[in-house]
């Protein structure tokens, strides 16, 4: 099917895509969140996942109380944790840790307690997971920057769903970064979550080429030719009563010789397919495995059926935020369906 056309055939698509007895629920869609819904256009950049994208939530700022936070962790890294041993000490500073409640302070606390042993690393995930939405914010920024990949894996376990727009915010810069690590594993943490939301930025960031940097000169060269030999000289050689010739011998070549100059490096981020492929086949019911790596079939399918599929999606499900069954959802849509024929037949 190439374009969803009508609430019936829209009924027809969520029934089958259905197992048999299911009773999942189809929850509406934030009202701030209308990028499902919106084509992705032929040029320029892809629609933010939030509706504003100018600066990070509150959980990460940049500015003087990040800065003076900053120095007090430190302080409180060096008078409790480090290499001191002592249970008590240790303790105490991991009290002082769970006081602190400024959204402010919660990136530099990852930054400088990333290194620390498991029993402080543990406490400052467990204690951002108390403070709401900024807490979720700061645990998708472990998620998603820490290096440690148990560290991402235990951040991601205390995170809940469906996310909130501060979440949101930071997935949308880390999927527009220029690393290929921090996009790798904001998709791996949209995928684990169910964030369809990332669909778009996934859809156009599963490859990228990335110019060359390395030593000038030549990366490369081929030669293909045949080599001749001649007489290049003669060098006299005499004795006694005897005289003759040393020859000198040298060879040319016959062929061409292909260098390489200059070179373009295509970087396939396959985490990143992973997600899009599970998120994308999750929420639209059929495989989009055929679509592969080609990104323009990617955005074709984009805008031609899965945009339209969650408009009549949307306009088929209730208002005031409340959730229905699947079941419930093809019900109307059939009953729509019949009453439009019944008008197209009085008519």
């Amino acid at each position: 099917m190439k374009h969803v056309q009508g609430i019936a055939q829209l009924g027809l698509l969520v029934a089958v895509c259905m197992p048999a007895g299911a009773q999942a629920k189809v929850e509406i869609d934030d009202p701030d969140r209308g990028i499902l819904e919106t084509m992705l256009p032929a040029s320029g950049p892809v629609p933010s996942m939030t509706p504003h994208r100018t600066r990070l939530p509150l959980a990460m700022p940049d500015g003087d109380r990040s800065r003076e936070w900053r120095a007090i962790l430190k302080s409180m890294q060096k008078k409790h944790f480090r290499s001191i041993r002592r249970e008590n000490v240790r303790l105490e500073g991991i009290a002082e840790l769970r006081k602190i409640t400024d959204s402010a302070a919660f990136q530099p606390m990852f930054e400088i307690l990333e290194g620390e042993k498991d029993d402080v690393r543990s406490a400052m995930l467990e204690h951002f997971s108390t403070q709401g939405e900024a807490g979720q914010a700061a645990l998708a920024w472990v998620a998603i920057h820490a290096e440690d990949k148990a560290l991402r894996h235990a951040a991601t376990l205390l995170m809940v769903t469906p996310v909130g727009n501060a979440v949101l915010s930071i997935m949308d810069h880390a999927l527009r970064d220029t690393r290929h690590a921090v996009v790798s594993h904001a998709a791996t943490l949209a995928n684990a979550l169910d964030i369809i939301e990332a669909i778009p930025l996934l859809i156009f960031n599963q490859a990228t080429q990335d110019d060359y940097d390395g030593d000038t000169g030549d990366l490369a060269w081929i030669a293909v030719g045949t080599q001749k030999s001649y007489v290049q000289d003669l060098v006299p050689v005499v004795g006694n009563n005897v005289g003759a010739f040393n020859p000198i011998i040298g060879t040319v070549a016959e062929g061409f010789v292909l260098a390489i100059q200059d070179a373009v490096v295509v970087v396939y981020r396959t985490e990143v397919h992973f997600a899009l492929r599970n998120l994308s086949t999750r929420d639209w019911g059929r495989s989009t495995d055929h679509l592969g790596w080609d990104m323009k079939q990617w955005w074709t399918w984009y805008n031609d059926e899965y945009v339209p599929y969650k408009r009549a999606q949307a306009a088929a499900e209730p208002s005031a935020g409340s959730a229905i069954g699947v079941a419930e959802l093809v019900d109307r849509l059939h009953e729509n369906a019949s009453t439009s024929t019944g008008n197209a037949t009085g008519d």
